[in-house]
């Protein structure tokens, strides 16, 4: 216990700990707290009878979910990182530039996220739609940015 409490490098080691963890509670709470509200909301939707809403909301709820974690995952790592000595600043602008060559690399990938967001948003086909897609009909299972299963 005094290794921790003398103020050399165990008090650095139990600060930068004691940081991680709590950035690593903060993401749990917000994940969790996030989830509730969507289920509440799914369930009150279900109750009062808006099944377009609710099915318009189940359907983006994977891709609301991924980013979420994605977004809640990167802000705890940096911070780790940050706390264990990592200098972040180069990891950020390298991905800022990794991310603009593939943006630039990647147009038609680019152009079909864009036209799946407008698909999920302007509520053009949903989950237990009956639709006919290039050939094939059927009621859709999953539907996704860049898929839709039948």
């Amino acid at each position: 216990m005094h290794f921790f409490t003398s103020g050399g490098v165990g008090n650095k080691i139990a600060s930068a700990l004691l940081t991680i963890a709590v950035a690593a509670l903060f993401a749990v709470l917000v994940w969790e707290t996030a989830n509730v509200m969507v289920e509440q909301r799914l369930a009150q939707w279900s109750a009062t009878g808006d099944r377009v809403c609710a099915a318009r909301l189940r359907t983006l709820l994977p891709m609301m979910r991924t980013v979420l974690f994605i977004v809640i995952a990167m802000v705890v790592v940096l911070t780790g990182l940050s706390e264990l000595g990592v200098n972040t600043a180069p990891l950020l602008a390298s991905a800022s530039i990794v991310g603009v060559a593939l943006g630039f690399g990647s147009q038609k990938l680019v152009q079909d996220f864009i036209t799946g967001i407008f698909l999920l948003m302007e509520n053009a086909m949903q989950v237990g739609d009956w639709v006919t897609v290039a050939g094939v009909s059927g009621t859709v299972e999953y539907l996704s940015i860049r898929t839709v299963r039948l």
